[in-house]
């Protein structure tokens, strides 16, 4: 679970999950400070991190060695259909066999499992525990 915490800045808001915490903003023409990320982008940023993480274990359980990898990704959104598109690259000598396999593996990232189903949102009304325990 993530708890989302407005800051004193407009719109500056910071989500912890347990110690961790990113913050997020809007942007200056949407009446932000530009502090921080958007929302959208954290969001990219979710999916480049685990494509990243999950093309490093692919190479590790190939046996494949592996030096510096970049992940570029970008959300085009629209009213018929959300597109991520991305790009991976390999810093070192990788051989095309050996790219391929690590491509293949990475569509089984796990946050791509995640955003190429369905969703559905439920608002859940605070509870005394979650008030007392966050609050």
């Amino acid at each position: 679970m993530l708890v989302c915490a407005s800051k004193a800045e407009k719109y500056l808001c910071d989500a912890t999950a347990g110690s961790h915490t990113i913050s997020a903003d809007a942007i200056i023409d949407k009446g932000g400070m530009g502090q921080a990320m958007r929302p959208h982008q954290i969001l990219e940023a979710a999916y480049a991190c685990c494509l990243n993480m999950t093309v490093r274990m692919v190479c590790d359980q190939l046996g494949i060695p592996h030096n510096r990898i970049n992940v570029v990704v970008d959300l085009q959104r629209s009213e018929k259909c959300n597109l991520f598109t991305y790009s991976i690259t390999f810093e070192g000598d990788l051989s095309d066999v050996d790219k391929n396999r690590i491509i293949k593996g990475a569509e089984n990232c796990p946050v791509r499992r995640t955003l190429e189903k369905p969703f559905e949102f439920m608002e859940v009304l605070p509870n005394v525990h979650l008030t007392s325990k966050f609050s």
